[in-house]
């Protein structure tokens, strides 16, 4: 042995040791314990995060959560990382002074993982709204759960729902002892009903508006009515008849008592109609009033105006000049107001476009103003369509009304439609997800639920009526929190939020806690029975709080894994301060 290389000291086999050596031998626990499978896990851990960075982006941190990190790979990933930390360390026993802070290092990663886990498992996160002059002994969980009551027996399970479409996640529950297998079929973030292509239903024509609101996509049921900026659409889906549905200059609508008369607008003048014993006679129409003006068709229908004589069952006569974009500066002549006090006279005008059939049942329209025509195939105008005029459909064609109103073409047209569950881009539409429920002797039922509606939805199972939910659930607290007063503090000279904070009073009998006066605010939590509770948001009229719920058990054993693993490195990075290596012992490992 060269002189200057110090002995290595003598390991004790006492029978503990010999044992665990002995352990550590058997192939398997050989195989944990080896620095191949510790790369092999550190590398799998890497792209597992590296992977869930990329999923946050697209799915959130719910998606990176369900996908990743609370998922049950990466959970056994961990736990064999625990396993490999520890065999490793004992197999690498006994160590030097000089290899403490190396110790320490290992020891604090498993700690870490230890008290990741603890939270994991144990720790839970909720929202508490609070009102004014309130008190509240519960929070909501911040996690949505599917929630299945049968006979009053209520149970539930949590669901991360982030990803549109098919899922197919299935929970296992048992209210009141039964088993049920609830499934969430699809889910829709943004949910709404909408028409599309189906085998029953009433036929539709699928249309694309340009208007005020912009380019819009509707669909036109048969036999329905409907106004698209002051355009009225009609789809019959028969022969296309006589008129457009709508008189091109307007209708006149009274009502006397229980009687009700509607008359179309003539277009010859003077027209006279009778009904019960009443006259009515139009002397004149004009497109667009001017005083003094008379009888005029041909004008731009930008102020319609009618005058009619009026003559009573008994005898009784007036006039009435009627406006019908101004209904309130119809003017009384040969005092008409007098002579017809019971008398609700209007005068409507409508723009309308009616579709239909032809003879050999292709798509025809006709329209109760003029209407210009731009095919899209060369972006020409194709011509003009005279009021009244019945013309067929083109679906390669945009028709806008020459007086006005929204440019429109149709699209398709199908069979049937049928209202069916889709997804929207409105932001506040409301999420829901077909769930079906399979009870233990294989009946089955599904329904929609709207995330959040607390009514939920009742199906009907073999013989069980049962409720489905999905959303929150009501977590009971210890201890109660009433809400004296919220600030919402704003920058000077702006509405714009600088800051908000609640006042509250804590009561918990159990503690001794009797109205403990408590002021919450940003970035300053009121902690109690080991929950934290932070100033989350706030109510829209400012009289009401809403604080986040948060248990860690795991926060504090966390801390101090941090902490030992900031004492490992230091030991590491001082360790030729504490333990300065011999010279032997350098040569000795050079020799």
């Amino acid at each position: 042995m060269h002189p200057g290389r110090l002995r290595p000291p003598a390991i004790v086999s006492t029978k503990w040791t010999v044992n665990v050596n002995g352990f550590l031998s058997l192939p398997p626990i050989k195989a944990l314990a080896s620095l191949k499978f510790s790369v092999v896990l550190l590398v799998i851990f890497a792209v597992a995060i590296a992977k869930a960075t990329f999923l946050e982006s697209q799915w959130g941190a719910v998606g990176a959560r369900d996908m990743v990190y609370n998922a049950r790979w990466f959970e056994i990933v961990l736990v064999l990382m625990i396993i490999n930390l520890i065999l490793v360390l004992f197999a690498r026993a006994p160590y030097k002074p000089r290899q403490y802070g190396a110790v320490i290092v290992h020891i604090s990663v498993i700690w870490i993982l230890v008290a990741a886990g603890v939270t994991r498992y144990m720790g839970y996160e909720g929202i508490m709204p609070i009102r004014e002059g309130a008190s509240t002994d519960y929070m909501f969980s911040r996690e949505p759960h599917v929630q299945l009551e049968v006979d009053g027996e209520n149970a539930t399970s949590p669901v991360r729902l982030y990803r549109p479409g098919k899922l197919g996640l299935h929970r296992d529950l048992a209210p009141g002892g039964d088993k049920y297998r609830v499934a969430i079929e699809e889910y829709w973030p943004r949910f709404a009903e909408s028409l599309q292509a189906s085998d029953e239903g009433p036929a539709a024509l699928r249309l694309t508006l340009n208007g005020e609101s912009g380019v819009e996509e509707v669909f036109l049921l048969e036999n329905e009515r409907r106004v698209f900026g002051g355009q009225v659409m009609r789809y019959e889906n028969e022969p296309l008849p006589d008129s457009a549905g709508v008189s091109p200059w307007g209708r006149l609508r009274m009502r006397s008592g229980a009687e009700s008369m509607t008359f179309d607008i003539p277009d010859e003048m003077p027209g006279t109609f009778e009904q019960s014993d009443w006259r009515f006679t139009v002397t004149e129409f004009q497109a667009a009033f001017k005083v003094g003006g008379e009888t005029d068709y041909t004008g731009d229908l930008s102020n319609p105006m009618i005058r009619v004589n009026i003559t009573a069952p008994d005898g009784r006569q007036g006039e009435k000049i009627l406006f019908a974009f101004h209904p309130e500066f119809s003017m009384d002549h040969s005092g008409a107001a007098e002579a017809f006090p019971d008398l609700d006279i209007l005068y409507q005008f409508e723009r309308g476009v009616i579709f239909g059939r032809d003879d050999d049942g292709a798509l025809v329209a006709r329209a109760t103003q003029p209407l210009a025509s731009m095919s899209m195939d060369d972006d020409t105008e194709s011509g003009s369509i005279a009021a009244g005029q019945s013309f067929a459909v083109d679906s390669a064609t945009i028709y806008r009304s020459a007086d006005g109103g929204p440019a429109f073409m149709v699209r398709e047209e199908l069979a049937h439609v049928q209202a069916l569950p889709a997804m929207t881009n409105n932001e506040r539409a409301p999420s829901a997800a077909r769930i079906s429920v399979t009870d233990s002797d294989g009946a089955r039922a599904e329904t929609i639920v709207i995330k959040g509606d607390e009514r939920g939805e009742t199906i009907r199972i073999g013989d069980q009526t049962a409720v489905v939910r999905l959303g929150s659930i009501v977590i009971d607290l210890p201890y109660e929190i009433h809400l004296d007063d919220f600030l919402l503090l704003n920058y000077p000279g702006s509405r714009n939020p600088a800051s908000y904070e609640s006042h509250v009073r804590v009561y918990d009998s159990e503690l001794g806690v009797d109205g403990e006066a408590v002021r919450i605010y940003m970035n300053h939590p009121f902690s109690h029975r080991g929950n934290q509770h932070f100033q989350s948001s706030y109510d829209p009229d400012e009289l009401g709080t809403v604080l986040s719920v948060n248990y860690d058990p795991g926060k504090i054993p966390t801390y101090l894994g941090y902490g030992l693993l900031t004492l490992g490195f230091l030991l590491i990075l001082l360790r030729d301060l504490i333990w300065p290596s011999r010279k032997g012992e350098a040569e000795g490992r050079t020799s």
